[in-house]
């Protein structure tokens, strides 16, 4: 395991492991910025660390050239990296909110072009709709607003009591409704919404 990274260092080491996997090609300095909302003097400074510690090597004076070296984080073109997020260490969502840990998943089961993150399930939001507690939901990244889809989102109120949820997206004249599965919770209406994702696939432990 990855014990010595900071969280930041093993963010920019799964997105290009993956980018790596999809492309072909290592991310270049400027799309690792922009992935991650930081400077390019700052992706640098996190690659630099992290070709110190010996998990990639940079070829010097050449473009897209990361190179990973250890083994945990090689690209597999069989597989995607997806990113575990616990929402319970932000109420921003995945906004600005490190993850602890990726699982891997195979190829055939996500779009080859597409960005994917998870969380763990929590409550009973939406067992109307066979969504269990402790299930791993697979989102795809995506802040577009589509009616009736599973998403996780928050409404944007402004208020601290936002809080991010999983829900049923919903239009209700000029608002719109975040619906949950479960009877005994209320749907939120607002105005604004922000989408972090769309559910693409649920994983449930067999417990026997």
């Amino acid at each position: 395991m990855a014990r010595n990274l900071t969280p930041a260092q093993k963010n920019i080491l799964s997105f290009a492991s993956t980018y790596i996997a999809e492309h072909s090609t290592s991310p270049s300095v400027r799309e690792i910025a922009e992935r991650f909302g930081i400077s390019s003097a700052g992706a640098w400074a996190h690659l630099r660390a992290l070709e110190k510690k010996g998990y990639i090597a940079i070829e010097s004076g050449q473009a897209r050239s990361i190179r990973i070296l250890n083994e945990e984080y090689r690209p597999d073109t069989l597989s995607k990296l997806i990113p575990i997020y616990d929402l319970s260490k932000s109420r921003y969502g995945i906004a600005g909110n490190s993850f602890d840990e990726y699982l891997k998943f195979p190829s055939t089961l996500l779009e080859e072009k597409k960005e994917y993150f998870g969380i763990i399930m929590e409550g009973p939001d939406m067992k109307n709709i066979a969504i269990q507690e402790g299930d791993l939901l697979v989102f795809e990244r995506s802040d577009e607003l589509v009616q009736s889809a599973i998403v996780l989102a928050r409404p944007d109120t402004g208020s601290d009591e936002d809080q991010t949820m999983v829900r049923r997206l919903e239009r209700l004249h000029s608002n719109w409704t975040l619906v949950p599965e479960c009877d005994s919770i209320g749907s939120t209406n607002c105005q604004k919404v922000i989408v972090y994702g769309i559910l693409a696939l649920v994983v449930r432990r067999y417990e026997r």
